[in-house]
């Protein structure tokens, strides 16, 4: 009803891509990881993501025990996977900043940017990250050093996807050079990859993500939408959000009549309506 609503082409293959992807999300989300924080996180929607990636066919789409996001590695030398890897995520500028109207001899400047950014890069390398997430700028020495190590770094990050990504996968968001040295707690997750999709589809034809896959089951999920163009896709996630919905709460409304010890009552004389009569 709610695929034909939005006006979806082939119903049947979409039905039966969105109610495996959301029975799978309903039996495996079960949210008990911070059960002091229930309530208003009680809504499932706020544990799953949904990319639309357009191109392929419905039956692609995937459930991802983890989080996908919009990013690519910021110089090709970097690693592109990673199996177990440790993940770091950072929302201060890794750069030197230098202070408005203050009057220094330029190779002062220098010097002090270089001590500044080699002591920041000793931090990060410190802490052996395989993946590095910047919501801000990064310094193009601070890029070189990581790269030479192969470690994948993406700038620009949104402050919502690194939000997204500490969760699933337990990090400490980092706000400045300080918390490097307070033995943060880096992420984990079973895999990495960076995943880049070519299709006519897609807006600008290349657009690349980054998986962190294989994370904690009750921490969320990402739902990977293809099998069209982007504006039937984005009708496809509205319908697919409140089939999350719907799907969750039949079956958290189906424990509590269990719970309750409570069936439907057999069907007697007394329980039909008047007007109605099966023979």
């Amino acid at each position: 009803q709610m695929l034909t609503t939005e006006h979806i082409p082939d119903l049947p293959e979409w039905e039966e891509t969105l109610l495996k992807l959301a029975l799978r999300a309903a039996r495996e989300l079960t949210f008990t990881a911070y059960p002091q924080r229930q309530g208003t996180d009680m809504d499932v929607r706020r544990y799953v993501k949904i990319k639309k990636v357009p191109g392929g066919a419905p039956r692609d789409s995937e459930y991802v025990d983890g989080m996908v996001i919009t990013k690519n590695v910021a110089h090709k030398s970097m690693r592109l996977s990673e199996r177990h890897p440790r993940v770091m995520l950072v929302t201060f500028p890794l750069e030197f900043s230098r202070i408005e109207g203050q009057y220094m001899h330029f190779g002062q400047i220098v010097r002090q940017e270089k001590e500044y950014l080699g002591n920041l890069t000793s931090r990060i390398l410190a802490l052996r990250p395989h993946v590095v997430l910047a919501e801000k700028s990064v310094s193009r020495l601070v890029l070189d050093a990581l790269a030479k190590q192969r470690i994948a770094v993406a700038r620009g990050v949104k402050h919502s996807a690194i939000e997204a990504v500490a969760r699933m996968t337990q990090a400490d968001v980092l706000s400045s050079i300080d918390k490097l040295a307070m033995e943060p707690r880096l992420g984990h997750a079973g895999a990495f990859k960076v995943q880049t999709f070519d299709h006519p589809l897609i807006p600008g034809r290349r657009k690349s993500y980054m998986r962190f896959e294989g994370c904690a089951k009750e921490m969320g999920c990402t739902l990977v939408l293809r099998g069209a163009d982007l504006d039937t896709l984005r009708r496809v996630k509205k319908v697919a959000r409140f089939l999350m919905f719907i799907v969750r709460n039949l079956k958290l409304e189906t424990h509590l009549w269990k719970d309750s010890v409570i069936s439907f009552p057999h069907l007697t004389p007394d329980a039909v309506p008047p007007q109605y009569n099966p023979h």
